[in-house]
């Protein structure tokens, strides 16, 4: 069976191609609007009445009067609400596994312990800019009042055996060390991974198979995953394609586009790049500490960097995880158009070979089906869509909105040398410089790389890609930037 699609239009182009073309008298009320909104101003119940008749209107505020007295959303969560518990197993969702916790009404959250919990918030509000489904999210902080009420509440649910016997085990081993706090996300429906698609989890025959692959090839899955990938190269999140990890590819198996969830944030602060860590990771040679910084928000965890063995001599070392949880992506994955063309060569085989070893009788018709897919339309709207998310990322970035982000999580968390916004800044410029300039030297880049790194954290030197007096001389790169009276394309 062959799969040929054209990659739909993404839903941010269709909706601004149709605004132009709507006239006419004004749509009709939403109801949902209505309900979530809590509006009950004569006006409104006038129009309701009009619309859907008195009855009707009867009822439906009477279901918004019960939904706000039984408030079981993600920002006002009323935890003597829940009713069961359940959980998965460390390693299925994540290290430390997550909680599923469901009302009456069988409305779900789901409840993560977190290290820095600021973190993940700070990755989702990535992950948003860029336009894919993704969960909502907040944090509790472990000792806060809301988190002695969770805890209370979980706690009479073991006790009148409301919880899953795994939910119990899990919750009795939760983590206190290095851990502070609950991520609370709202649960994200007909979720489905790649490695579902693999180990035909969900897909129960060759039909269902062969339905979800035409889901996903023509609605912009691709698309959409390409803009997943620009936010997690901008977070450093290395634990989705760069490491080719198939259960971190989601596909809502009732729209076929992707969704961008299990994130990771790693933008770890020059002390914490470049002195010995706790772990025993060596410190930067004395003068190489800008040069290593960069390298780090480049190349990532295997970035190659000298430093001294414990004989005091000059080696080759690499970044190693320096302050994150998974460590650092290789941003490369963002410029080299090879590097990604063969990272989508290599998930289609990662899902192939795990098609190779199912045990369904339609083995065979999966694989070909899989194979038969448009790759190179794959590939085509993967590149599309990162592009499209980086346009918007560069936007976010020169708009200061992430620094704002960092200053107010820092205010309600505290300290965290982990949220280090100059790392997405450097991510972000080394992006602009290759995409842009066909001509770019990457390691005269580097050089420049390092003087805007301690422009940006120490306010020192200058800004060698300052649109308004600097720009690379082709003929010196790598020898400082030239006021020049031109301007550096970085648009």
């Amino acid at each position: 069976m062959t799969l040929r699609r054209r990659i739909a239009k993404p839903k941010h182009q269709e909706s601004e191609d149709q605004s132009s073309h709507i006239s006419g008298p004004p749509q009709q009320l939403d109801l949902n609007t209505i309900l979530n909104t809590g509006k009950r101003d004569p006006q409104t119940i006038l129009q309701l009445q009009r619309t859907i008749g008195n009855r009707a209107t009867q009822s439906l505020l009477q279901r918004q009067t019960n939904t706000i007295q039984r408030a079981f959303t993600l920002n006002d969560t009323d935890w003597k609400e829940a009713r069961t518990l359940n959980a998965t197993k460390p390693g299925t969702e994540g290290v430390t596994g997550v909680f599923f916790i469901s009302n009456k009404a069988g409305e779900q959250l789901v409840i993560k312990p977190a290290r820095r919990g600021a973190r993940s918030v700070m990755a989702t509000s990535i992950m948003k800019d860029v336009g894919v489904d993704t969960s909502g999210i907040r944090n509790i902080p472990f000792n806060s009042t809301e988190d002695k009420k969770l805890r209370k509440v979980v706690k009479k649910l073991i006790n009148q055996k409301k919880a899953t016997e795994n939910a119990l085990l899990q919750w009795g081993k939760l983590p206190t060390s290095d851990f502070d706090s609950f991520v609370v996300m709202e649960k994200v429906e007909n979720l489905k991974t790649f490695q579902n698609i693999a180990n035909g989890s969900g897909f129960e025959d060759i039909g269902e198979f062969s339905r979800m692959l035409d889901r996903m090839w023509s609605s912009a899955f691709w698309f959409d995953l390409g803009r997943v990938h620009a936010a997690d190269m901008m977070m450093g999140n290395s634990d989705r394609l760069d490491h080719l990890n198939i259960k971190n590819i989601f596909v809502n198996s009732e729209t076929g586009r992707a969704v961008g969830l299990d994130l990771a944030l790693e933008t770890s602060g020059f002390d914490t790049v470049t002195k010995q860590t706790p772990e025993g990771l060596p410190k930067s040679l004395e003068g190489n500490e800008y040069k290593d910084w960069v390298t780090y928000a480049i190349e990532g965890v295997e970035g190659k960097r000298m430093q001294l063995n414990r004989r005091g001599e000059v080696v080759e070392g690499s970044t190693g995880l320096r302050g994150g949880e998974v460590g650092p992506s290789d941003t490369r994955l963002l410029t080299d158009e090879g590097r990604i063309r063969t990272k989508i060569v290599a998930l289609h085989d990662r899902v192939k070979a795990e098609l190779e070893m199912g045990q369904t009788n339609d083995v065979q018709q999966r694989i070909q089906a899989w194979d038969n897919a448009n790759w190179d339309e794959a590939t085509t709207g993967f590149v599309n869509g990162m592009r499209q998310g980086m346009l918007v990322l560069n936007q976010k970035i020169e708009s200061g909105a992430y620094d704002d982000e960092a200053r107010r999580l820092k205010n309600e968390f505290g300290d965290d040398p982990n949220i280090e916004t100059t790392v997405i800044k450097l991510r972000n410029m080394y992006y602009q410089q290759m995409q842009n300039d066909p001509d770019v030297v990457e390691a005269e880049l580097r050089i420049q790389l390092e003087t805007y790194a301690k422009w940006l954290h120490t306010g020192q030197g200058y800004n060698p890609f300052d649109r308004n007096k600097f720009v690379l001389d082709k003929r010196r790169r790598g020898r400082g930037a030239i006021p020049m009276g031109k301007t550096l394309n970085i648009n």
